[in-house]
């Protein structure tokens, strides 16, 4: 073999070890880029596994949670619906209670199913003959405070029952008669609410006739889905007004104007009603009106006959009623002084307008009509004939 086949030879089996040695690095390489690929999958997996255990058990306790608080707001609906407690010892128990008091039992809390459900029941026997309940119900783990409850409820359901029967009630409150639970209707029922909250009332005060315009400040208002009503802080005289021209100028602002009172009341606060729920009394929340002693303007009709009593309807000012709805008393007083004597069937129907039966015990003459309040007695004014 002559020395350049030699040198050929030993060119050729230089270049197929470097091929067979290129060839076991691209296999190495291939074998790493495969095992960091597996690796990736093998974690993926693995984590992909761990987030669905972790769900699966976020899942099951949040249902759990949830299921408690249905079961818990469930009993307080239907034990207020037969048996609830709106009066013990003379005190109001549920009866516009802001926050809320207990639902069932002797006792705060109403608690089932570690939730606490807490309620708070508005009368309407003038108009629907009806209770409205708000309940709201938290679970203990976060909170056992009824104002913070009411606040921030998990479940907040509100149910109105049509069962108000004024032979069965005592003061709008006593024991429940044979029908109670008659009918109900389910008004909302609410996960996590967005309850408003009223943080200042301006002006704070005004007067008995209303007409106050005034600006309330707070969180959560809706546009027209939001009412506000002036209610009574004494929960026995159990007073909600409505109060007028309600605008929502954003979700913590609104304006609207202070209703007219008949009342002898004159401490109220301002609850704030949307969707989500309402307001809970605070001291921001008061709304103040001034006494203001009667006036009498006109009387209608000024005339009347002897002995027979004359139906008359007094305007002016200042018309409230007393402790337990007293009316107010109407005298009529001789021009030329004397005894006076006394209206009938005296009725305020607002706090400018009184209806009343002139006396049929006084003789023919002139008389001067006075009105009497809590706040004091009208000066002279219109006379009344009586012929």
């Amino acid at each position: 073999m002559t020395t350049k086949h030699k040198n050929i030879i030993s060119r050729w089996e230089r270049r197929r070890k470097d091929a067979a040695s290129d060839e076991a690095g691209a296999v190495l390489i291939l074998a790493l880029v495969f095992l960091v690929a597996v690796s990736g999958m093998v974690l993926a997996l693995a984590g992909s596994t761990s987030n669905n255990l972790l769900n699966s058990v976020h899942f099951t306790a949040t249902r759990t949670v949830d299921n408690a608080a249905s079961n818990a707001i469930e009993v307080a609906v239907q034990t207020i619906r037969y048996t609830p407690t709106l009066e013990t010892g003379g005190i109001a128990q549920t009866l516009n209670a802001s926050p809320p008091t207990y639902c069932w039992g002797s006792s705060p809390p109403s608690s089932f199913a570690n939730t606490d459900v807490w309620c708070s029941t508005v009368w309407t026997p003038s108009s629907a003959n009806s209770r409205v309940v708000t309940l709201s119900a938290c679970p203990t783990f976060v909170t056992t405070d009824a104002a913070t409850c009411a606040l921030h409820p998990l479940l907040q359901e509100v149910v109105t029952f049509h069962d108000y029967d004024g032979l069965r009630f005592v003061g709008n409150s006593g024991p429940c008669g044979p029908t109670c639970g008659q009918g109900m209707t389910v008004n909302s029922l609410v996960w996590s609410p967005l309850v408003p909250t009223v943080t200042a009332v301006n002006p704070s005060s005004g007067s008995i006739t209303g007409q106050t315009a005034m600006t309330i400040t707070g969180s959560g208002f809706v546009p027209n889905a939001t009412t506000v009503n002036f209610v009574d802080t004494n929960p026995t005289d159990n007073v909600i007004i409505p109060a007028t021209n309600v605008t929502v100028t954003s979700a913590t602002t609104l304006t609207a104007t202070s209703p007219a009172i008949t009342t002898t009341g004159t401490a109220y606060y301002v609850a704030v009603t949307t969707p989500g729920g309402t307001s809970a009394h605070s001291t921001a929340s008061n709304f103040s009106y001034a006494p203001v002693k009667p006036t009498v303007t006109s009387v209608s009709p000024n005339t009347g006959q002897v002995q027979h009593g004359t139906s008359v309807t007094i305007t002016g000012t200042g018309f409230v009623t007393g402790t337990n709805g007293t009316p107010p008393v109407v005298t009529f007083t001789p021009q030329g002084g004397g005894g006076s004597f006394a209206a009938t069937a005296v009725s305020v129907v607002g706090s400018t307008s009184i209806t009343a039966i002139s006396p049929t015990n006084a003789p023919a003459g002139t008389y001067i009509v006075t009105v009497t309040t809590t706040n004091g007695s009208s000066a002279s004014g219109p006379v009344f004939t009586n012929s």
